[in-house]
Order: C-alpha cells, then sequence, then structure tokens
C-alpha cells in the first residue's frame, strides 16, 4: 500500500451574456415585456491538500479545499403598461446582485486503474462557506408625457452560512504518461 500527499490548486471561470428575451418572464393580459441582456460572471479559486492511498487497482483519496468565489449579475428588463390615459408607461428595472464566499470544501474520492496508465475517477464531498449578498435595484419610469422618474431602492444585503452536498464534483478519466 502506497500512500502520497498532493497540495491542489483549482480555478473556474463562468461568464453569460445574454443577448436574447427570457423564455421563463411571463407576462399578464395587460402587460407587454422586453427583456435586455442578462449579465452574469462568477469566478472561483480554491486552494487544497489530498492525500493518496494506494491498493493494487485503487486509489482512495481525501482532503480539504480552501474556496473564494465572487459572483456579479445584472438583470435588465423593461415593461410597457396600457391601460388607459393615467396608466400608459414604461419601466425599465435595472437588478445587480453581487456574492462573495469564502469556505471549505471537505472531499473523498476513488480511482479505478485498468491498466498502469488508464484510470477513471469520482470525487464529491460538502461545501461550508460564508457568503455575503447585496441586491441593488433601480428603476425607471417614463410616464404618458415623457417625464423620466429613477427610484433607487435601498440595497438589501445579507449574510450567512451555506452548506452544500457537492454530488459527484468531478468525473475523471486519466491517462498517466510513463
Amino acid at each position: 500500500m502506497n500512500s502520497i500527499q498532493l497540495l491542489r490548486f483549482m480555478g473556474a471561470f463562468e461568464n453569460q451574456f445574454t443577448i436574447t428575451p427570457d423564455p421563463n418572464r411571463d407576462t399578464d393580459n395587460n402587460q407587454s415585456s422586453v427583456i435586455h441582456p442578462s449579465n452574469s460572471i462568477d469566478i472561483q479559486l480554491g486552494i487544497g491538500f489530498e492525500k493518496q492511498t494506494m491498493n493494487k487497482d485503487f486509489v482512495h483519496y481525501y482532503g480539504v479545499d480552501g474556496i473564494v468565489n465572487y459572483t456579479r449579475a445584472d438583470d435588465d428588463y423593461s415593461n410597457g403598461k396600457i391601460g388607459g390615459v393615467t396608466n400608459n408607461y414604461v419601466s425599465t428595472t435595472d437588478r445587480l446582485i453581487r456574492v462573495l464566499r469564502t469556505g471549505v470544501n471537505p472531499f473523498f474520492g476513488i480511482k479505478y486503474y485498468f491498466n498502469s496508465s488508464i484510470s477513471i475517477g469520482l470525487e464529491t464531498g460538502i461545501e461550508v462557506a460564508y457568503f455575503n449578498q447585496k441586491i441593488t435595484e433601480v428603476e425607471s419610469f417614463y410616464n404618458v408625457i415623457n417625464i423620466l422618474e429613477f427610484n433607487e431602492l435601498e440595497p438589501v444585503t445579507s449574510h450567512g452560512i451555506q452548506a452544500l452536498f457537492n454530488n459527484i464534483r468531478f468525473v475523471t478519466v486519466g491517462y498517466t504518461f510513463k
């Protein structure tokens, strides 16, 4: 039975720039809705330690990663309401969501070696993180005589502890060079 210890580095970057209307927003009979781009960015960095134990064709491993995650989403949409002279207006809402998370991710996994070079593996774990979230909304209204009104809502902040079971975090197919 052999045992090794590893230092792990991890990074993830995701972004989305939507250029089509959101089909999930439903409108009623009195309102039409035009969706503007919904943009998001998600960056995660991590560093951790891993210990592996090899027994014949199987490698069992476990460890812990420290993570930092930043997410920013900007959701813009406009609404038009028509219902008589006093109800004609167009409004837009700009919603900005910012989330900062930091935490730990204990994990464990297994790899099976078909031969000395080819393996397949699964990894799972639990993530426990502190989060700080801020949501800011700005509403703009154009009424029937094109007077623009801005209404900046008080930012809503929240923070707390988040716990997630990572299901199958990684499925790996590996090749070892000799």
